[in-house]
Parts: structure tokens; sequence; C-alpha cells
């Protein structure tokens, strides 16, 4: 057994405060509402269970009775990484990620409890077996301290995503919020730390950009990369292996995109990505887009025959969601990677197996958006963190091939550089929106260049499920996927029914830890 203090106690006597009382702090696991006390843990410790490769996290909560000051410092542990994080709030809900820095003295009001967002990292290599720890917290000269029980299961993740999740980054209103060039190297640095962060939490996203073409129908502009084809950057991005899905960029024929479109194929082909490559043509078609929709795939398809088409649809071609089960016939073999809405599928979890098991046997990766919304998992501000969970556990259960995501970044235009964008009204609060400019969050400015976004606490869960899939993946293949599909199903039997708490995914969790070891 290891025993390490992950979070010393630091003493802070040149912090100057009136009068320090000691602080009112509560643990909270990764899912449940932090402003909620009563969901608050009742156990003398915070027990963390973790694969080897895998982030595993909690919140607190700490209440003052007066304005004080507080403090951490996260020490060095091998094979281990802390990360300590403020939770600002977004709509009311704690949500946004600002990151703590090792000593950094932060100031907290009575009026209401500062939430704060625990990740801790196991490494590759760490050595299996428990870890006692103590998270401590101080200011004027009082310490508090809360115990740690680290477990490491003796099962290694792998270091990229099990499936492809793929996401949008809006290209225009990342760069608009800072008040940018879109075609700048500039612009492409900002747009560049936004496709870092969503390979950090296991997204493979592509830049978006669309159109209303000469029949003012939308397409999608969908490209991987920053940089022309021919740029070595270009190459160099591609080839992250935490990339699972490559956005091949394709607009209209009679453009300069369509060379581009040629010179991405001959890429393909030269490094072996042309398995792990899509072209986006047309985002959610109504009747009358399908003629030029399958304009733009034959024309598509006479470049290279092997990039699969993508089409995201939310209803049948009457545009009602009941009649969403006719889209497979009208697509044909105009659609290879079929990426239908949950809204319409609402809770019929057998629709995906049933396009997989149609003659042309489709890819699917299912979608949420606007919609659905209650009780349905999503991602939205006002839902709770089992739903948050349980986006990618449905699709795992169903057997989806990987999973769209419509942007990261569906935000408007902040008055300040960097400042806090506006929100689209029209969708529910946190659609769209994963990642957050950090300048204003964080209060700090850069003299010059900008800040990475900061991720959000819906992030963190997303990234979690990521990891969720793999230990399935795993369990599955040593010990068959209906033993896998059963074990999930004790805690999340429908998908609109959740478990009593948070810790019930626990029992999931350990149980198929258990299962690898036997």
């Amino acid at each position: 057994m290891t025993t390490t203090k992950l979070l010393a106690v630091l003493l802070a006597g040149g912090l100057a405060v009136s009068v320090w009382a000691a602080p009112e702090i509560r643990t909270f696991h990764s899912l449940a509402d932090v402003r909620d006390p009563a969901q608050a843990n009742t156990g003398e410790n915070v027990a963390l269970r973790l694969a080897r490769n895998e982030y595993e996290s909690f919140q607190l909560s700490v209440a003052v009775p007066e304005p004080s000051t507080l403090a951490f410092v996260l020490p060095a542990l091998p094979g281990i990484t802390v990360s300590l994080y403020r939770a600002c709030e977004v709509a009311g809900v704690p949500d946004a990620l600002v990151p703590v820095a090792d000593g950094e003295a932060l100031a907290v009001t009575p009026e209401k409890a500062a939430c704060f967002w625990v990740s801790v990292k196991s490494d590759p290599t760490v050595a299996p077996g428990e870890y006692r720890m103590s998270l401590g917290l101080s200011g004027a000269g009082a310490e508090e301290s809360v115990p740690i029980v680290l477990d490491v299961v003796d099962f290694r993740l792998p270091a990229a995503p099990p499936v492809p999740f793929v996401a949008g980054i809006m290209d225009r209103m990342v760069v608009n919020n800072y008040h940018g060039e879109l075609d700048s190297e500039a612009g492409r640095k900002i747009l560049l730390q936004w496709h870092l962060k969503c390979l950090e939490y296991g997204i493979s996203p592509f830049f978006w950009r669309p159109y209303n073409d000469i029949d003012n129908i939308l397409i999608n502009y969908c490209y991987p990369s920053l940089w022309p084809v021919a740029d070595p950057r270009t190459e160099t991005l591609l080839a992250d292996p935490r990339l699972k899905a490559i956005a091949v960029p394709f607009l209209n024929p009679d453009d300069p995109e369509a060379a581009e479109l040629a010179e991405f194929s001959k890429l393909l082909r030269r490094k072996g990505w042309l398995e792990r490559s899509y072209c986006y043509v047309h985002d959610e078609p109504r009747a009358a887009a399908y003629p030029r929709m399958r304009e733009r795939v034959r024309k598509l398809k006479a470049i290279d025959p092997e990039i699969p088409v993508l089409v995201t649809y939310f209803c049948g071609p009457d545009g009602e969601g009941e009649s969403i089960d006719r889209m497979y016939d009208l697509l044909g073999e105009d659609c290879d990677i079929h990426s239908m809405s949950y809204w319409a599928v609402r809770t019929d979890e057998q629709f995906i197996e049933k396009l997989r098991n149609q003659p042309l046997k489709p890819t699917v990766w299912p979608y949420v958006c606007s919609g659905p919304g209650q009780p349905a998992p999503n991602y939205f501000l006002e839902m709770s963190g089992l739903q948050h969970r349980f986006v990618l556990w449905r699709a795992w259960k169903e057997h989806a091939d990987g999973f769209l995501y419509w942007a990261v970044n569906s935000f408007g235009h902040s008055a300040t550089p960097g400042g806090i964008p506006e929100v689209f009204t029209a969708y529910p609060a946190g659609d769209g929106m994963l990642m957050y400019p950090a300048e204003e969050f964080s209060g700090k400015r850069l003299a010059a260049g900008f800040l990475p976004p900061l991720a959000s606490i819906r992030l963190e869960r997303l990234r979690d499920s990521l990891e969720d899939w793999a230990l399935f993946d795993a369990c599955a293949a040593k010990n068959g996927r209906e033993y896998v599909f059963k074990t999930i199903s004790e805690v999340y039997p429908a998908p609109y029914q959740y478990p009593e708490q948070p810790t019930d995914i626990e029992r999931v969790r350990q149980k198929l830890f258990d299962s690898l070891g036997e």
C-alpha cells in the first residue's frame, strides 16, 4: 500500500482576511448537483476507483461565514496527476471549469458556496493498488482536510477513444469572439486551441462553416485542418491517434473545394486513413433539399467512391419524426453513415439495430442536439449528471458505431475580445456549448494572444462516458456483449430510466472491473 499526500495543506499566514472561520466543506460525486447539500457524500472519505490511464473526479463546495481567502497546493506525485478547477456558473449552473494554479489564493464570499472540480488522472504505467491521501484546504492559520482513497485497478484504458465522437467547431463563432480574422494565421492559432481541447476530451472535431447554396438550401462545409492539404502541418494534425474520424472537405463541385477533396483523397489513401474518413454532405435535409443532396453525393463519389457519406436527419420525408424509419430506403446508396436524432427515435432501442441489418449495412452514429428534452439523456445544463453520462451508455447498449454532436461552441458575438459570448436563447441552455472562451471567466487577460478554451463539467462527464465505453468493450471481448449489456441494464434498464443515486453506477464499474481480473 502506498500512502501519499496528494494535496498538501498550505498555511496561508500571509493572506489578508479580517476574520477567518473554518469553512463548511462538502464533497460530491462527479454526477451529483453540487448546489444541493442533500446530494453531498456522507462517508468519511472520497473513494475513487479508476483504471490506469483513466480520469476520475469529484466535486467540492466550500461555504464560509465571512469573506475569506483560501488556498490549495497540488504537489507532484509519480504516476498521478491532480487538477483543480473552480466551477463558474453559466445560466445559474456551475459548469465552466477555470483552472486553479498551485498555491493560488482564491477569494470566496458568504453569499454563495464556492464550487470546485477535482480531477485525478492515473498514468498508464502506475502500479495498481490503494492510495490513501488527503485534500488540504487552508487560510489564515486554519486547516481543513478531506481524506481520499484512490483504488487503481489493474486494467489500462487505450490512449485513443474507443469510437468516433465527432463534434463541430463553428469557426466563425470562435474567431469572431476574439474579434479576429478567420483566415489569418492568428485566427488559425485560436482555432487550433479549440481543436486540441476537443482531442484532450476524446472528441474528434471538425471545423464547420455552413453555407446557403444557390437555391438557399443550407449545406455543410466541414474540414479537418486549418491549413491546405499540402502543408506539412495538416498531415501532422491528422496523424494524431486521438482523432478517430477525419471530415473530408467538399462544398460545391464547381468550386475550388472539389479540387481540395481530390487532394485530400490522395493524402488519405497514401497514409491509409481512408477508413476513418467521412464527408458530412448535408445536415438534416428536408424534401426540397434531396435533389441537391443527391447531386453533391454523385459528384463526390465520382472523385472518390470510397469516401463514406454522412447525412444527419431527425424526421422522415414528410417532416414527421414518426416516419424516420423511411429514411433508409429514401437515402439508399447516397448515405453510408446514418446519423439520426434520438429526438425522433425516442425510446425505440431497436432502431439502430434495424438500420445495421439492412442490406447496405450502413454505419450508424446517432446524435442529440436541441432535442430530445426531458426526460431523455442529453447535454443540457438543466439536466442531471446521470443524464449527461448516459447519452453514450444508451448508444453503446444499442450497438452504435459512433456519435455525432453538432457543435461545442454555439454562441454569439462577445462585446470584448475573449469575453463571455451571447447565448442563443432559441436553444436550450447548454445546447451546442461544451467549451467556453476563458478570458472572462478566469478574469485574466494576456498582453498578447489568448487563453486556451475552458472545458465544462458536461464535457468532463462526456469523457467519462467514453472511458466507460472502452471498459464495456474490453469486458465484452472477454465475457461477451450480452454479459455487459445485462450488467449495465441493472442500473440503466431503458432510455429514460435512471438509478436512484449517482453512486449506483459505481457498482456496475466495479462488477466489470472484477470480471476482467477473473
